[in-house]
C-alpha cells in the first residue's frame, strides 16, 4: 500500500470484532488469519481492483455488527 501512497486506518473495534470471528478456533493464529483475509484483505483487493480509493487514498476499516472497508 506504501508503494501506491494509500493508508489505511482502523479502529479497534475491529481488532475486537476479528478476534471475536477467530475465536475458540482449533487452529489459533491460523483460524485469525483467515479472518482477516476474509473480512479485509479480500474487500481492499475489490476496491483497489473497482477503481474505488477514496481521493485522500485513505482505506478506512471499522467495524459495529460487521467489518465495513471503504
Amino acid at each position: 500500500m506504501h508503494e501506491k501512497d494509500i493508508s489505511v486506518v482502523y479502529d479497534k473495534k475491529v481488532c475486537k470484532k476479528l478476534c471475536t470471528l477467530a475465536g475458540g478456533g482449533k487452529h489459533g493464529a491460523r483460524d485469525l488469519r483467515s479472518q482477516i483475509r476474509k473480512n479485509i484483505e479480500d474487500k481492499i483487493v475489490e476496491l483497489l481492483i473497482d477503481g474505488n480509493v477514496a481521493e485522500d487514498r485513505k482505506i478506512t476499516i471499522t467495524a459495529e455488527k460487521e467489518i465495513k472497508v471503504f
